[in-house]
């Protein structure tokens, strides 16, 4: 497969979001630590914790998205998916703090909500989303994009 037909996007990080998910993650390393040392015998709790701790850096250090000739498929930690790119049929931005899906595998609020199938979208948001559009737009031109500049 050549490179060209397999690009991979990043998803673009809001700092309040990845700032507080960092605070959260450190936090409850302090807890753990902090339990241990003090001689504290709540292996479940630590277990628990450390698992969700896990989770969370998961999470935060892999939310992607890749294209490759026929899917667009999305990585954020454990939860995955893809999307057939000629279902797509529309690419809206959406700058908005409330999303209209249930499915927003993203990091920031700053995005777009990718229209699929019947009934069906999701939200991502690629740091570089000219180069996304401009890649999956030549995959799909009969994607209709608004409010993104002519690419």
């Amino acid at each position: 497969m050549k490179a060209a037909e397999n690009q991979v996007f990043r998803s673009s990080k809001n700092r309040i979001t990845t700032a507080f998910l960092w605070v959260i993650c450190i936090g409850l390393i302090v807890v753990i630590a902090a339990g241990i040392v003090g001689g504290y015998d709540l292996w479940p709790f630590y277990v628990i914790t450390g698992a969700s701790d896990a989770l969370l850096l998961w999470i935060l250090l892999q939310t992607r998205y890749r294209i490759d000739k026929d899917f667009l498929y999305y990585t954020q930690g454990p939860f995955r998916g893809k999307i057939a790119i000629s279902s797509i049929t529309k690419i809206v931005r959406d700058d908005s703090w409330i999303k209209g899906t249930l499915l927003k595998p993203a990091l920031d609020y700053r995005g777009m909500m990718i229209s699929y199938g019947t009934y069906d979208s999701i939200f991502i948001s690629p740091e570089n989303p000219a180069g996304f559009l401009a890649i999956i737009t030549t995959r799909n031109p009969a994607i209709r994009v608004e409010g993104y500049s002519p690419i």
